[in-house]
Protein backbone atom coordinates (compact mmCIF):
# COMPACT_ATOMS: atom_id res chain seq x y z
CA UNK A 1 0.00 0.00 0.00
CA UNK A 2 0.74 3.56 -0.82
CA UNK A 3 1.00 5.38 2.58
CA UNK A 4 1.37 8.77 3.11
CA UNK A 5 1.48 10.85 6.03
CA UNK A 6 -0.69 14.24 6.19
CA UNK A 7 1.47 15.97 9.47
CA UNK A 8 -0.31 19.38 8.02
CA UNK A 9 -3.45 18.19 7.89
CA UNK A 10 -5.82 18.95 11.02
CA UNK A 11 -8.50 15.76 10.22
CA UNK A 12 -6.00 13.12 8.73
CA UNK A 13 -3.34 11.71 9.84
CA UNK A 14 -2.49 9.80 6.62
CA UNK A 15 -3.35 7.69 3.90
CA UNK A 16 -3.08 5.21 1.35
CA UNK A 17 -4.18 2.96 -1.47
CA UNK A 18 -4.43 -0.44 -2.47
CA UNK A 19 -4.39 -0.34 -6.12
CA UNK A 20 -5.34 -4.43 -6.73
CA UNK A 21 -8.48 -3.94 -4.39
CA UNK A 22 -9.18 -0.33 -5.28
CA UNK A 23 -9.67 0.62 -1.65
CA UNK A 24 -8.46 3.50 -0.09
CA UNK A 25 -7.38 3.91 3.25
CA UNK A 26 -7.71 6.55 5.64
CA UNK A 27 -6.73 7.55 9.60
CA UNK A 28 -8.20 10.67 11.44
CA UNK A 29 -6.50 12.22 13.87
CA UNK A 30 -9.21 11.16 15.93
CA UNK A 31 -7.97 7.90 16.18
CA UNK A 32 -10.34 5.51 13.25
CA UNK A 33 -9.44 4.58 9.65
CA UNK A 34 -11.57 3.76 7.36
CA UNK A 35 -11.31 1.46 4.10
CA UNK A 36 -12.97 2.89 1.87
CA UNK A 37 -14.26 0.47 -1.01
CA UNK A 38 -13.87 0.11 -4.75
CA UNK A 39 -12.03 4.35 -5.27
CA UNK A 40 -11.01 4.36 -8.88
CA UNK A 41 -7.40 5.24 -8.94
CA UNK A 42 -8.29 8.72 -10.27
CA UNK A 43 -10.06 9.88 -7.18
CA UNK A 44 -6.60 8.68 -5.48
CA UNK A 45 -4.60 10.76 -7.12
CA UNK A 46 -6.79 14.22 -6.79
CA UNK A 47 -6.41 13.63 -3.24
CA UNK A 48 -2.54 13.37 -3.45
CA UNK A 49 -3.19 16.53 -5.18
CA UNK A 50 -5.84 18.35 -3.49
CA UNK A 51 -4.80 21.18 -0.97
CA UNK A 52 -6.61 19.98 2.18
CA UNK A 53 -6.49 16.21 2.12
CA UNK A 54 -9.77 16.07 5.12
CA UNK A 55 -12.15 18.53 2.90
CA UNK A 56 -11.61 16.48 0.15
CA UNK A 57 -12.41 13.47 1.63
CA UNK A 58 -15.64 15.20 3.07
CA UNK A 59 -16.76 16.88 -0.31
CA UNK A 60 -15.36 13.05 -2.36
CA UNK A 61 -15.25 10.64 -0.46
CA UNK A 62 -17.75 10.35 2.71
CA UNK A 63 -21.24 9.64 1.11
CA UNK A 64 -19.60 8.61 -2.03
CA UNK A 65 -18.23 4.88 -1.48
CA UNK A 66 -19.11 2.35 1.01
CA UNK A 67 -16.89 2.04 4.07
CA UNK A 68 -15.93 -0.16 6.71
CA UNK A 69 -14.39 0.62 10.20
CA UNK A 70 -10.61 -1.11 9.80
CA UNK A 71 -10.86 -2.88 13.09
CA UNK A 72 -13.97 -4.51 11.64
CA UNK A 73 -12.03 -6.02 8.46
CA UNK A 74 -11.80 -9.58 8.21
CA UNK A 75 -14.66 -9.99 11.05
CA UNK A 76 -18.34 -12.04 9.95
CA UNK A 77 -20.89 -10.08 9.53
CA UNK A 78 -22.92 -11.88 12.59
CA UNK A 79 -20.20 -10.60 14.71
CA UNK A 80 -21.16 -6.46 13.32
CA UNK A 81 -24.85 -6.82 13.61
CA UNK A 82 -26.08 -5.17 16.99
CA UNK A 83 -28.20 -7.53 19.18
CA UNK A 84 -32.02 -7.04 18.68
CA UNK A 85 -33.81 -4.96 21.19
CA UNK A 86 -37.10 -6.65 22.46
CA UNK A 87 -39.61 -3.56 22.42
CA UNK A 88 -41.16 -2.78 26.31
CA UNK A 89 -44.79 -3.79 26.38
CA UNK A 90 -46.68 -2.25 29.42
CA UNK A 91 -47.75 -4.45 31.90
CA UNK A 92 -51.97 -4.65 31.88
Amino acid sequence: MNWIQTPDSTALEGFGYDAARRNLEVRFKHGKTYVYLNVPPAVFKQMQAAESKGHFVTEHVKGTFEFQDKRDMGRPKRDLMRPRVRPRFARE
